[in-house]
């Protein structure tokens, strides 16, 4: 909390000195001796390398409190874009071809967590959720209550997201 106000301040001055630059600020973790400091700037470059990647620009981190997208930095852009499609794939392709709305509505049932959530998320009724949910069951074949299965395509999810896919 503290280093995230004081990245605000920086972000502040910067933009008071010189109106319409933007930057980002980023934090590692606490190190313990002089000679953390190499990898804990390593750390943080990665990460700020990342960021652009992503495109999130102007953003405030802390690297330890990164948890997912600092671990889905470290990855190639390939390996996730294969990641996500191998995940997504055919329910993306379902959606092209008929300008459907199961990516959306898988992303709304694992946000919430719970179908009639997702239904108001969506502004769909609960009927059309559950037809939605059945279809992206008979198109990838997935067991959408097995946890494993939730945790893949959150991170494919989110890998989309960070893409910009």
């Amino acid at each position: 909390a503290r280093s995230h106000a004081l990245g605000l301040q920086v972000q502040q001055a910067i933009a008071e000195w010189k109106p319409g630059f933007t930057v980002s600020v980023g934090f590692s973790a606490p190190i313990e001796a002089p000679t953390g400091v190499e990898g804990a700037l390593r750390e943080v470059t990665s990460v700020m390398e990342s960021l652009a990647r992503f495109k999130r620009w102007a953003q405030v981190v802390a690297v330890p409190e990164l948890g997912l997208t600092g671990l889905l930095a470290a990855v190639s852009d390939e390996r996730l874009v294969d990641y996500s499609r191998r995940h997504l794939g055919p329910l993306i392709e379902h959606d092209s071809a008929r300008k459907g709305a199961l990516v959306a509505t898988l992303r709304a049932y694992l946000e919430t967590g719970e179908q009639q959530h997702a239904a108001q998320k969506l502004r769909v009724h609960p009927n059309t959720l559950r037809y939605r949910l059945d279809r992206i069951r008979e198109i990838t074949g997935l067991d959408l209550e097995d946890p494993e299965t939730r945790l893949n395509l959150s991170v494919a999810l989110r890998v989309q997201s960070l893409l910009g896919m």
